[in-house]
């Protein structure tokens, strides 16, 4: 089986959660990366078992751009959803979503043409 190399963007206590699943599936899937500033969510989630080997990016984009990762699980405030989405359509990602997918109808509708 191969594994899934996920990268993750926003570190809020959402995207800790969702770090957290990820560590724990094992061999299905391997947290590779985030994009984050936040250093003190970074080092949170080095301390837990398993979340020592990932790298860290500036911004969503260099992420994405980096070869290191085959899907992304966007877990930032919802406002950057469909932009940082888009961006990872754009560079050949996987994407899950955190709730909501975006702030409008419009938008939305301009991500799943994407």
């Amino acid at each position: 089986m191969n594994r899934v190399r996920f990268g993750l963007v926003g570190l809020g206590s959402m995207g800790l959660q969702h770090a957290k699943t990820i560590l724990a599936m094992g061999g299905e899937a391997q947290l590779c990366a985030v994009a984050s500033r936040n250093e003190k969510h970074i080092a949170a989630l080095r301390a837990m078992p398993g979340g020592e080997d990932f790298l860290v990016f500036e911004t969503p984009k260099e992420m994405y751009e980096s070869g290191e990762i085959d899907a992304v699980l966007i877990a930032s405030p919802h406002r950057a959803h469909v932009a940082q989405a888009k961006e990872a359509f754009a560079a050949g990602m996987h994407v899950l979503l955190e709730k909501p997918v975006g702030v409008s109808t419009q938008e939305v509708r301009e991500m799943i043409a994407a």
